[in-house]
């Protein structure tokens, strides 16, 4: 799924992609952004996501989606 993504990304498309995994989705992502009960709480530039604070996006009541 992460190469057709890619592939979408390298021919100048937009796609979202929501991901519980942010290390992996932000292989692929431009933009990291994390949502509770639908609402933006956090943003970030994909290489600004610390794998070493990856755990504060574990919770349970978050889902993340990676927009390119």
């Amino acid at each position: 799924m992460f190469d057709r993504i890619a592939d979408i990304h390298a021919a100048g498309k937009t796609a979202v992609l929501v991901e519980q995994d942010v290390s992996s989705a932000a292989t692929v992502a431009d933009r990291v952004y994390t949502l509770s009960n639908g609402h933006i709480t956090a943003e970030h530039a994909a290489e600004e996501v610390d794998p070493s604070e990856l755990s504060a996006f574990r919770s349970p009541d978050f889902a993340r989606a990676a927009l390119f």
